[in-house]
């Protein structure tokens, strides 16, 4: 028969490995502010900090917030999630990062970040702000920030991700091959600001970005060889869509009541098909009859494509002409 001391002794042991199971499931609880994580960690429980909220310490973490708030007080140099030293394959999912400078920062080369199913809002500079490759953006809503979404690095990617309310820019890109897709930038000073070649906007909406008249562009890509397709542009307080850039293909893309031109393209040998550009040009109600629905220029191979524009301010509707 065992003795009870054993027994004792046996029941500890069961109880710890039930623990360390449930750990190594789950991740190492954070249920402190400032709290330095170097393994997959989940938070148990709301937050309110006066500094950092939880700091990256390793590569390869993932942080599941479980659906709970950490809250900042807008201190200068207090981030959400803490990885300015710049770990690779950090995760960040499920929760919320609020009144913070930043509610993620992820910098130094922190490559192949991937933040989802979180929301950014209140902070007093970026809500999402990355600096590294192949950085991916998910399921994200970022208001009321400074800027919204800030990514730099080479194959960043932006999917399902709405931008509202941010006094800056609402997504701001910056590097080659640059993707978004499906997301809304709404009701920011500045809309979509992609700078980089091979950009890809699809499926998104920019409208009522108007915090600067004549440079609030809804969707605004400067490189080589950018591509929009089935995007919508409307009411922002200057272009619709505006490309810098050789070779860009818009089709299937929609500019209506912009302050400014509804489409306007910087750039050679460009593709403008299908697209509708209806009643732009007639900033705060008036008429100079200078804004057109599509307009072209800096090109020595001409634009090709056919459009719809009608009730522009320049009742000639497109430049060149035959684009519509």
């Amino acid at each position: 028969m065992l003795s009870r001391l054993t027994l004792v002794m046996f029941s500890v042991l069961v109880v710890v490995e039930v623990l360390g199971a449930a750990q190594a499931k789950g991740g190492t609880p954070i249920s402190t502010c400032g709290q330095t994580v170097t393994t997959s960690a989940v938070l148990t429980q709301d937050l309110a900090c006066t500094g950092d909220g939880i700091v990256v310490g390793a590569e390869g973490v993932t942080i599941d917030l479980k659906g709970f708030v950490i809250r900042g007080d807008r201190g200068s140099g207090d981030w959400g999630i803490d990885n300015s030293a710049g770990h690779d394959k950090l995760t960040v999912k499920n929760g919320v990062l609020r009144n913070f400078e930043r509610g993620v920062y992820a910098g130094s080369g922190a490559d192949k970040t991937s933040i989802s199913n979180v929301i950014a809002s209140g902070n007093s500079g970026y809500g999402i702000y990355v600096v590294g490759d192949s950085a991916s953006v998910k399921s994200v809503t970022a208001s009321g920030n400074s800027t919204g979404v800030y990514l730099e690095g080479d194959q960043a990617s932006v999917k399902r991700t709405t931008a509202a309310g941010n006094t800056s820019y609402g997504i701001y890109l910056y590097g080659p091959s640059a993707s978004i897709q499906s997301s809304i930038a709404v009701g920011n000073g500045r809309g979509i600001y992609v700078y980089g070649d091979s950009a890809s906007v699809k499926g998104s909406t920019a409208s009522g970005n108007t915090l600067y008249p004549s440079v609030s562009v809804g969707i605004h890509v400067d490189g080589n060889a950018a591509s929009i397709k089935s995007s919508t542009a409307s009411g922002n307080a200057a272009e619709g869509i505006y490309v810098w850039g050789d070779e860009a293909s818009i089709q299937s893309s929609t500019a209506i009541g912009n302050y400014d031109h509804g489409i306007q393209i910087h750039g050679d040998a460009a593709k403008v098909k299908g697209n509708q550009t209806d009643g732009n040009g007639f900033a705060a109600g008036g008429s100079d009859f200078s804004a057109l629905g599509i307009v072209v220029t800096d090109f020595t191979t001409a634009p090709e494509g056919v459009n719809s524009a009608h009730g522009n301010d320049d009742p000639v509707e497109c430049n060149p002409a035959s684009l519509c």
